[in-house]
């Protein structure tokens, strides 16, 4: 449909219309009350047509007619995000006015609701400002508007409309009366437990995993990348005499099969939509993943037969992406073949992206007692996030290193139950403990994957002339910085210890106003004005590896291991490059130490990469796994990270513990953890908002299993003695 206006104009006017907003209009009334005319009108706000609109109001076209579905022509003009059609719905005419309050049938949905929920900020705006929407209606569910923009990721909508149902002198918050199983259909019961009791088992050793011999390839359509827009098929031509004579290229089907390889073909109906890509992969199953050769056929869908194949593309996943060096693979992760024709004419093209699973073999892997993963208790667990907490230029209080033995130490000691554990892989493979991609503590900016781990120990010591009071000194026979067994090859075993005077600053003044001025060129400086666990901001300790972490700290206290794998997005951010250590290599690198040095420790395993999560699921069955999720508070690439909704779907999928959010969707919407938790999910959150008791206090009486803080003595104070808490900001 094109915006035509003089067309409509014509029709009109051979019916009496006078132009004149419908003043003298005879057939006003008849063609209101027809519903042809109305849904003219809702086919032009789908078409973003704004003059037609504009006409077919101004002729008396019933703007607040509803369909069958109770939708208007506002419902579909806020759902496509059509600006300036929504701006003239809620302009009206002398004589009527879209209702911005009319609901749908099905979800009791408003044209805000739509909107929210889609995503389409310029329009919420629209019918906050203009149409003065109720903000804090209630769906047919009990959700609210805002509600529903958090669950999806859309945060800066949900903010908007809080403040306006702040504006409103609202609480912003639903009635108390309403239970959490009115935000979702009947789920399980809630976990969250009774106080001084415990609930029953979340989830139990032995899910499913690969076991030696087993591999498993995971084959999904498109991209998962949502900058991209990658058509999963896209067909250039279909040659007439092979396709069927009265459905053509409407009635079209894709079959994946693969060769060598155990698994039913999928056959997915063509066009396929938008969000194939979040549905589950087409799983294949092999001893040997490099002989794979996926097929994908293009056939009639009611031919009646497998063998009318209309076009073919052909993937050989042992040419597809090879290996870059020493086990290094690219992470651009797309694929695109050619369809042929049964003339070996080019007819489409083809995109995909696959993930092969190698299993992973230890001789502590398996399941020898009947336990659980993680029971739910009347009090959360606090989590010490990077230790005893992040670094922080502006505090004027002594602090320990990040993410260094002695901080982890002292966070156990204040009552942490778990200390959160940064772990990477250096380029030789040896897992250590590290926040950021980059090493800057030189000045210069190195992609920890690659360094060596000498190179990357040497870098938590500046060099000096002499010994001096507060500095390292070599020692023989120490804590051995090295790989498996504790001694870096071709080397004498020996590390640095320092003396007993840590100091904030050193004693050579020089030194570290030529450290200081180093970093100053570096990412980290650049973006936060410090560098943590440095001299003059903390008591700098030595970089430790992950083995070491295992070594040093009390068996008591639990680890949650962050595996940071670089997704591409982060890398470009940084301007890295995009290669990586292959991910099935870097995952059994940490599994291999995890595994060695366990010694029946409290563990889990957590991460932003959903590969990651998924090759950890896959490879071992005893230790549980959280998917960290932004939430919508930073946009993210994969579709998998982008929102809450996503998140709960992606670990439900996956047999995941749980998910691990940033906090403030979950402060904005508290309800929202309990429809993790009804979905049978572990709900933990992290973020400089949890530092503050009221926040935490807040998000305790929804059920929140943990929290991962940097505070842990105030936390852990304020959660175990019911103290009087400040209001939450």
């Amino acid at each position: 449909m094109g915006e035509h206006l003089k067309t409509p104009r014509t029709l009109l006017l051979s019916e009496g219309w006078d132009g004149e907003l419908g003043t003298s209009d005879r057939a006003a009334p008849t063609r209101k009350a027809i519903p042809k005319s109305s849904a003219a009108l809702a086919l032009a706000a789908k078409e973003n047509a704004p003059a037609i609109v504009k006409l077919l109001v101004e002729a008396g076209v019933d703007i607040n007619y509803q369909d069958e579905n109770g939708e208007t022509a506002l419902h579909h003009a806020s759902r496509l995000g059509h600006v300036d059609c929504v701006e003239v719905l809620i302009e009206g005419s002398n004589t009527q006015r879209a209702d911005v309050e009319l609901a749908e049938k099905n979800y009791g949905w408003t044209p805000l609701f739509v909107a929210a929920v889609e995503g389409k900020e310029a329009v919420v705006d629209l019918l906050v400002e203009n149409g003065q929407s109720d903000v804090d209606k209630l769906d047919l569910s009990g959700w609210s508007a805002k509600e529903h923009a958090t669950l999806r990721g859309h945060l800066r909508i949900a903010r908007k409309l809080a403040e306006a149902s702040d504006a409103c002198g609202s609480s912003g918050s639903v009635s108390p009366a309403l239970s959490s199983s009115s935000l979702t259909p009947p789920a399980t019961p809630s976990l969250s437990g009774f106080p001084g009791t415990q609930s029953p088992p979340v989830k139990s050793f032995g899910h499913r995993y690969l076991k030696e011999g087993e591999a498993m390839i995971l084959v999904n359509l498109g991209s998962m990348d949502t900058r991209k827009d990658v058509p999963a098929v896209q067909l250039d031509k279909i040659p007439l005499a092979e396709a069927h004579l009265t459905q053509l290229h409407t009635a079209l089907s894709l079959v994946v099969s693969a060769q060598n390889a155990m698994g039913e073909p999928t056959i997915i109906d063509l066009p396929v939509y938008s969000n194939i890509a979040t549905d589950d992969p087409i799983v294949f199953e092999t001893k040997d993943a490099s002989k794979v050769k996926l097929t994908f056929d293009i056939v009639p869908t009611y031919a009646g037969s497998k063998d009318q194949i209309v076009g073919r593309a052909v993937a050989l996943l042992s040419s597809i992406k090879p290996e870059l060096g020493k086990r290094r693979v690219s992470l651009q992760g797309g694929v695109q073949v050619p369809i042929l024709g049964a003339n070996l004419e080019i007819i489409g093209r083809l995109n995909f992206e696959f993930m092969i699973v190698t299993p992973f073999a230890h001789p502590n892997i398996e399941i020898t007692k009947q336990q659980t993963y993680w029971k739910s208790l009347a009090i959360p667990r606090v989590i010490g996030h990077r230790g005893l907490g992040k670094n922080f230029p502006a505090r004027k209080s002594l602090q320990l290193g990040e993410n260094t033995i002695l901080s982890f130490i002292a966070a156990a000691n204040l009552g942490a139950e778990y200390i959160e554990v940064y772990v990477q892989l250096t380029k030789d493979h040896v897992p250590v403990i590290y926040h950021d991609f980059l090493v800057g503590e030189t000045g210069i900016d190195a992609p920890l994957h690659m360094l060596t781990l000498e190179q990357f120990m040497s870098m938590s010591h500046q060099p000096t002339h002499q010994s001096r009071k507060g500095s390292p000194e070599c020692i023989p026979n120490g804590n051995r910085i090295s790989g498996e067994n504790g001694t870096r090859e071709g080397g004498s075993q020996r590390t640095l210890r320092r003396h007993r005077s840590m100091s904030l600053h050193d004693g050579d003044d020089t030194t570290q106003a030529g450290f200081a001025e180093r970093m100053k060129h570096t990412r980290a400086y650049k973006l936060h004005g410090f560098k943590g666990n440095s001299r003059g901001t903390s008591i700098s300790a030595p970089f430790a590896t992950l083995e070491s972490a295992f070594k040093n700290i009390p068996v008591g206290t639990g680890f949650n291991m962050e595996l940071k794998y670089p997704m591409l997005q982060e890398s470009e951010d940084q301007d890295m490059d995009t290669l990586a250590i292959e991910m099935n290599s870097w995952v059994d690198s940490v599994l291999k130490v995890v595994y060695d040095h366990a010694n029946g420790r409290d563990l889990i395993f957590s991460s932003f990469n959903p590969d990651i999560c998924l090759l950890l699921s896959l490879k071992q069955p005893s230790i549980p796994i959280l998917f960290i999720t932004e939430g919508g508070t930073h946009p993210m690439a994969d579709i998998r990270a982008s929102s809450l909704q996503e998140a709960i779907r992606f670990a439900s999928r996956w047999n995941l513990l749980g998910i691990v959010s940033a906090v403030e969707p979950l402060v904005l919407c508290p309800r929202l953890i309990k429809v993790i938790k009804e979905s049978g999910l572990v709900c933990v959150t992290y973020g400089v908002m949890n530092n503050l008791p009221a926040n935490v206090k807040l998000q305790t009486e929804q059920g929140i299993d943990a929290v991962i803080v940097d505070n842990v003595l105030a936390i852990r104070k304020g959660l175990t003695h019911e103290e009087k808490l400040p209001e939450a900001s």
